[in-house]
């Protein structure tokens, strides 16, 4: 591969693994369909993608460190429902922090503070399933893999949007019913008795009056 190549290619996964998704797996496809024909060798292409997902996941890890966690606990709309999220994610990153770095992005990891050693061990087998997946796949199969690779994608990103579109709404939705149940306690507390209430404790009073008489 030539020197520009090199660049780009390691420069597009870097950019997917930071937090872009698209110009990486383009890239190596690429790469992959380019090593298939015989023009280059499909252990540099490999090496150099492998790098790629490392470096841009140790970026997105430093990223979401320094400042993830100020973003999401800065003063402002749902601020409490944020911190609440956060803790949760965070107690379950920290009980299980290898399993995290594979299954999550780099930056998630930083947010949730999770301790180098098993950030950069589960970041990099991710790195190696995510380059040989696509890599050794568009070498062998070619790019129909890739289109099934982007399918599974888009599907779980709609499912994590659709997710979090939903626990936004229950949380606007439990927070609109407080707001009428303590209206209407508030109401009931602040409304003066009736006159058809005066009058009929008046007639009860008269009835006790009459019978002691």
């Amino acid at each position: 591969m030539g020197l520009t190549a090199c660049i780009g290619l390691f420069a597009a996964v870097v950019a997917t693994w930071i937090a872009v998704s698209g110009p990486g797996e383009a890239a190596l496809v690429s790469a992959g369909v380019i090593a298939a024909q015989g023009d280059e060798q499909i252990a540099a292409v490999l090496a150099i993608a492998f790098a790629g997902t490392v470096a841009g996941s140790v970026a997105a890890y430093w990223l979401g460190r320094a400042g993830g966690r100020r973003l999401l606990l800065r003063p402002g709309p749902f601020l409490a429902w944020r911190a609440r999220a956060l803790a949760r994610s965070e107690a379950i990153a920290q009980r299980h922090p290898f399993l995290a770095s594979l299954l999550v992005p780099g930056w998630f990891a930083g947010v949730n503070e999770i301790s180098p050693r098993p950030f950069i061990a589960g970041s990099a087998l991710s790195g190696v399933a995510w380059t040989l997946t696509i890599g050794l796949g568009t070498f062998y199969v070619g790019p129909s893999l890739i289109s099934l690779y982007d399918a599974v994608g888009d599907w779980v990103t709609i499912a994590v949007i659709a997710a979090a579109t939903a626990a936004v709404l229950l949380f606007l939705m439990r927070r609109a019913r407080r707001q009428r149940v303590a209206g209407r306690a508030g109401l009931i507390h602040a409304t003066p008795p009736t006159d058809s209430s005066a009058d009929a404790g008046e007639v009860i009073c008269g009835e006790r009056l009459g019978s002691v008489a």
